[in-house]
């Protein structure tokens, strides 16, 4: 699980240098953990996601630990949306493919005084998700709630200061 994560934060800390090609407001790469509730199974359950977006386009990577059905989950995202406002996402994974809305709020979005103040803890990220399994008996639709961290593809860390 170290390896996982440093390889994590590293794959972040390189794909903080892409541009968005004139949507840096709408160009975001987040890292977030998320408390999932699967409906099908009544269960929670933890995972790590990292999400890109570029203007329309967005893709994305997550690490689901499901303990009742043991088993350890990757799945790859790509999807069309607002920027990191609004996406939909197609997933693959080995449990089969899935669809997901997500949705990024950035805490620096709430108040300009507050994102001029405070532009580190501006870039605190609140994600909402809706997943939905295809064909799949064991798994069918889970929501999650995450919180993670931001960082803008053109301006890095300084997309909220002055």
């Amino acid at each position: 699980m170290k390896k996982y994560l440093l390889n994590i934060f590293l794959f972040t800390l390189i794909t903080s240098k892409l541009l968005g090609h004139g949507g840096e407001v709408l160009s975001w790469t987040t890292l977030n953990t998320y408390g999932i509730y699967d409906f099908n199974n009544s269960m929670f359950h933890q995972s790590i996601d990292l999400n890109s977006t570029f203007v329309i386009l967005n893709a994305g990577v997550s690490y689901k630990n499901i303990n009742y059905l043991e088993s350890k989950i990757i799945t790859g995202y790509a999807g069309i949306g607002i920027g990191n406002i609004i996406q939909l996402q197609a997933g693959y994974s080995n449990m089969g493919f899935s669809i997901r809305s997500r949705v990024d709020f950035l805490l620096g979005f709430a108040s300009e005084k507050f994102a001029e103040k405070h532009p580190y803890l501006s870039l605190i990220t609140f994600t909402v998700k809706a997943e939905r399994y295809i064909n799949n008996p064991t798994m069918k639709w889970d929501v999650g709630i995450g919180i993670g961290v931001s960082i803008n593809n053109s301006w890095g860390f300084d997309a909220f200061k002055k």
